[in-house]
């Protein structure tokens, strides 16, 4: 579904390069309105339209494009302040990453985020939060873990980056912004599949959910 959603979002994308211009017939004009071959109508915009509209559009992709860099920036400082985990996690947490196949990424804590979160740059990194750490049983982030390796096995940190580009220049698109929540969603649930595959323990990996939830809301 995941995949699915990205192949209908690059035809969005795609259409108004492809579609076939519209061509109105010499002599065509108001007075054949009545005709059967005639059948919309559309009247010449107002000058400042066009430019109103593409002002709009352009302080859209400029504000959007800062926010990317800000973020990119502020993902690199929190992956730097963040600390190792406890020694007596440390094992534990690494025995859930050794599930999961590819390069073992570095698990830290944060003081600065909520829940949990993947970062591929510089290098995979999966921050937990001091909350989580501090309330949940090494097993419950172990699987937590599990799931945040899932995104950087997946390259899911690339998508996103691409995903937040098409936001700043095509975010304003209806069809587009559907398709942006959409994918948002499969993709948590194409890892939570691969968790509950490799585990094979849906209900403990549900109840982590629910308790990290839990510590995130208070």
């Amino acid at each position: 579904r995941h995949a699915i959603l990205w192949l209908a979002l690059a035809t969005v994308l795609a259409l108004p390069f492809v579609w076939p211009d519209v061509v109105v017939p010499s002599g065509a004009s108001l007075d054949a309105a009545g005709s059967s071959e005639v059948t919309l109508v559309v009247p010449t915009l107002p000058a400042w339209v066009v430019p109103s509209l593409t002002a709009a559009w352009l302080t859209w992709v400029a504000f959007g494009l800062i926010r990317i860099g800000l973020g990119w920036h502020r993902l690199r400082a929190l992956c730097r302040a963040a600390g190792p985990l406890p020694a007596t996690l440390a094992d534990r947490v690494a025995s859930w990453s050794a599930l999961a196949p590819g390069r073992r990424p570095d698990v830290r804590v944060s003081h600065e985020i909520r829940g949990a979160c993947a970062a591929g740059v510089p290098g995979p990194v999966i921050l937990l939060s001091a909350d989580l750490v501090d309330a949940l049983p090494p097993d419950a982030l172990g699987r937590i873990v599990l799931h945040e390796h899932a995104h950087l096995e997946r390259g899911d940190h690339w998508g996103r980056l691409v995903q937040s580009l098409v936001e700043a220049v095509a975010g304003l698109h209806p069809a587009v912004a559907y398709l942006l929540r959409r994918i948002d969603l499969e993709r948590e649930v194409a890892c939570d599949e691969l968790v509950v595959a490799r585990t094979r323990e849906a209900r403990d990996y549900a109840r982590s959910l629910i308790d990290a939830a839990a510590v995130d809301a208070r």
